[in-house]
C-alpha cells in the first residue's frame, strides 16, 4: 500500500497520500531519502551511504551523522502508514510498495514509448532533477550530476520521440508546442526548430519563420561550429521563395 509520494524532478516535494506536504529538517535528510528513492528501493548499506553523504568524517562520525540523519527523517514521517523506510542492522532502503517516485514513472513512461505515455513523461519532467538541492559531500554530488545527466538525456529522447508522433499525425499545434518543449530542454535540436519554422509559415507569421531559422543558425555555429543541415536549409528557402511570389 502507498503511504509516501516523492517529486524528485524539478524541485523536490514529499507528500502524503491525501496530498499534505512533508517538511523535512535538514539538507542530509533530504539528500538521504533522494538518494534511497534513486536507487529504486534497492537496499544501501551503511557505509554506502556514509561514503555519499559523509565521507570527510572518520568512520564513527560517518555512523552517528547517518543515525541522526535517520532519526530526523523517521521524525518527519511520523504517522505515515506504513512506514516507507526499511532500516536493518546494516542497510536501508525504501519500500518500493510504499512510496509513489516521480523519476520511477518517468523512466517507465519512457519505456512503454506509447504516444500517450511518452507525453505522460513528458509532463512529468518538470526540470532539473533536485534542481535546488547541493551538497559539498563529493559522493553525493558526482551521484547527482551523473543522474541529471542521464535523466536530461531521457527527457530530450523521449520529447523528440513525441514530436516526431505528432509530426507523422499531423498535429499541428500539438506539435509547435512540442517542438518548443524539446528546445527548452536541447536548443541544439533541428526537427525542432524546423517543425516552428514550418508552423509559422503556415500560420502565415513568415517573419518568425524566417526568425526561427536564424536562431537554429546562430546557435549551432556558436555551440557546434556548424550550419544547418541540408533539409533545413530547403525548408528556409521555400518560406523565403513563398514570400517573395506573395
Amino acid at each position: 500500500m502507498t503511504s509516501l509520494r516523492l517529486n524528485l524532478l524539478g524541485e523536490f516535494r514529499a507528500r502524503d497520500m491525501a496530498g499534505h506536504e512533508i517538511v523535512i529538517a535538514g539538507n542530509k535528510p533530504t539528500l538521504l531519502l533522494a538518494y534511497l528513492a534513486l536507487r529504486s528501493g534497492v537496499p544501501q548499506s551503511r557505509d554506502t551511504l556514509i561514503d555519499m553523504l559523509w565521507r570527510e568524517r572518520a568512520k564513527e562520525q560517518g555512523r552517528a551523522s547517518l543515525r541522526q540523519a535517520l532519526w530526523s527523517l523517521r521524525q518527519a514521517l511520523r504517522g505515515i502508514e506504513p512506514l516507507p523506510l526499511v532500516v536493518e542492522a546494516e542497510s536501508i532502503a525504501l519500500d518500493p510498495t510504499a512510496v509513489e517516485v516521480d523519476v520511477w514513472t518517468f523512466e517507465k513512461k519512457v519505456a512503454e514509448g506509447s504516444l500517450e505515455a511518452l507525453a505522460a513523461a513528458v509532463d512529468l519532467y518538470d526540470g532539473e532533477l533536485l534542481r535546488a538541492l547541493r551538497s559539498r559531500e563529493p559522493g553525493i554530488e558526482r551521484f547527482l550530476s551523473d543522474e541529471r545527466e542521464r535523466l536530461h538525456s531521457i527527457a530530450v529522447y523521449a520529447c523528440g520521440r513525441l514530436l516526431k508522433h505528432r509530426l507523422e499525425n499531423d498535429v499541428d499545434d500539438l506539435a509547435a508546442a512540442t517542438a518548443k518543449r524539446l528546445l527548452h530542454l536541447d536548443p541544439l535540436q533541428e526537427i525542432a526548430h524546423r517543425t516552428l519554422m514550418a508552423h509559422y509559415a503556415k500560420m502565415g507569421q513568415i517573419g518568425l519563420a524566417l526568425k526561427q531559422y536564424q536562431i537554429c543558425r546562430k546557435r549551432l555555429e556558436r555551440e557546434l561550429d556548424i550550419g544547418p543541415d541540408a533539409e533545413t536549409e530547403a525548408l528556409f528557402d521555400r518560406i523565403r521563395h513563398d514570400r517573395a511570389a506573395h
